[in-house]
């Protein structure tokens, strides 16, 4: 079977033979090369790769890296996965692209938004670098249903029949520069390489209801797919952006600025006002007391009520607020918090993904990357926290587990849906769990998978990943990206 040399983005594909196996372990071997990671890009023995804010970049071929340490003991695996030899061993530069106070921690940097492969202990770079795409594609990077080709242009793959190409409202062409994506329900926002954020409207009547487009103003614009800047005052563009939070449930986005803070506009009403409704057009920063800005934070997943925010540390810590009727916010109870509180029962947390049920009728779930496992909590509607129970909702944080019970292990990057999730593993497999799967993970059985970066719907045109092949897939349909000259 094929395996994957993971460092901080996409894997060069290497074949090795294995088995399918039932609840069998897999060793781990020493890497053969391991890569250097810098602001960048990072190069390895391979092919260079390199990972941005968020989402997945492939590279050109890079020099030689240094070998990788000797691996330990691989995962544990459940029934369907394979029988895996895992470079392990990746000599991963503690160099981070993005600036320290943005709080990253250089050896446990979690990648910021949607699609981005992140082992524990590495480091990741600030942005793509347009080298090349994976395997023969055009594609550079994904984010949810975005698809950023290495040309720099970005294509809105959520209808894969009629797929939109996102255009600079100031200058006409594609929107360039990009590093990372936020998909909202009728909007979507980017981080540009010069720390700018800018947004765009995807629906005609709802697209800046609550001033999500960041523009000033709760007025929709004429024209959808046109980027303009996010403000947090009149003439005055917000700055300094390193990273947008990931899927946002609601008609809101955030963004992460190099000095650790987080930047919210849109529907603000659990946000920043305690319940109280209130839509700005302009960007304000996230507060721990009504005065103190929030710092340290890496990455954040808004929601309709609740939000979450990693944190930076050793090790990293996750902190939620809002409202809390399904135990989303991991206090162990249902009261409401105005200001981030400290999530306890996880160890070393470097990603976060956000859920709801469809139609916000089954409550929202939140889970954590947490070392090589992923822990849940909130709402388990359809089976949503993946705990193997039908127990509604789930007020701690709760184990992801297979069908026998075993603990799921070897994650290296979790993506949500709506009432779905799935991560990828080290052996290059999709693993799901939630609304239209099953109440536990199990393996989705697709082989050779380089990226994901949507879970679902499980019905409608997901999970969305890109396999080693350089094949862009919904569900179990291949997509045909555009890679035509714009």
């Amino acid at each position: 079977m094929c395996m994957a040399a993971f460092a901080t983005s996409l894997p060069i594909v290497a074949c090795t033979s294995g088995d399918s196996s039932d609840d069998s372990t897999a060793g781990s071997t020493s890497g053969a090369a391991g890569s250097s990671s810098g602001a960048g890009g990072s190069g390895s023995g391979a092919s260079g790769s390199s990972s941005g804010a968020g989402g997945t970049t492939a590279g050109a071929a890079g020099g030689t890296g240094a070998s990788g340490a000797t691996g330990g003991s691989g995962e544990s695996t459940d029934a369907g996965a394979y029988d895996a030899t895992v470079d392990s061993g990746t000599g991963v530069d503690a160099t981070t692209g993005v600036d320290a106070t943005a709080g990253a921690d250089a050896t446990t940097r979690a990648d910021a938004a949607d699609g981005a492969i992140v082992a524990a202990d590495t480091g990741t770079d600030a942005g793509p670098t347009y080298e090349g795409g994976i395997a023969d594609s055009c594609i550079a990077q994904l984010f949810s249903t975005y698809v950023l080709r290495v040309d720099g242009a970005l294509i809105w793959e959520n209808n894969v029949n009629s797929p939109e190409t996102i255009i600079d409202g100031s200058t006409g062409m594609p929107l360039a520069g990009i590093t990372s994506v936020q998909e909202g329900p009728y909007h979507a926002c980017a981080v540009l390489s010069n720390g700018g954020v800018k947004c765009w409207q995807t629906n005609t009547n709802n697209g800046n209801t609550s001033g999500q487009l960041g523009n000033g103003t709760t007025t929709a614009v004429s024209t959808l797919y046109q980027a303009t800047s996010v403000l947090t005052a009149p003439a005055t563009p917000l700055t300094s952006a390193v990273a947008m939070a990931s899927n946002s449930w609601d008609n809101n986005s955030c963004a992460v600025t190099s000095d650790g803070k987080l930047w919210c506009w849109g529907n603000l009403t659990w946000l920043v006002n305690d319940g109280s409704s209130l839509s700005s057009g302009y960007a304000q920063a996230i507060t721990t007391d009504g005065t103190t800005p929030l710092t340290g934070v890496i990455s954040a997943v808004p929601g309709s009520s609740g939000t979450c925010a990693l944190i930076s540390g050793s090790p990293n810590t996750v902190w939620c607020w809002g409202i809390n009727n399904w135990g989303q916010l991991g206090q162990g109870d249902t009261t409401n918090r105005q200001y981030p509180t400290k999530v306890l029962g996880l160890t070393a947390p470097t990603k976060l993904a956000y859920g709801i049920y469809p139609n916000d009728n089954g409550g929202p779930t939140v889970c954590a990357l947490d070392g090589s496992n992923v822990r849940c909590w909130g709402s388990n509607t359809g089976g949503s926290a993946g705990a193997n129970t039908n127990t509604n909702p789930l007020l701690n944080q709760t184990a992801v587990v297979t069908q026998s019970g075993s603990l799921l292990g070897g994650v290296v990057d979790l993506e949500n849906g709506e009432g779905e999730f799935a991560v990828l593993r080290t052996d290059n497999t999709i693993w799901t769990w939630g609304n239209g799967f099953q109440i536990y993970a199990a393996n989705y059985n697709i082989p050779n998978v380089a990226a994901i970066s949507w879970a679902g719907p499980a019905a409608n045109n997901g999970p969305r990943y890109i396999t080693a092949d350089g094949i862009y897939h919904s569900a179990m349909t291949n997509v045909t990206v555009n890679c035509n000259a714009m």
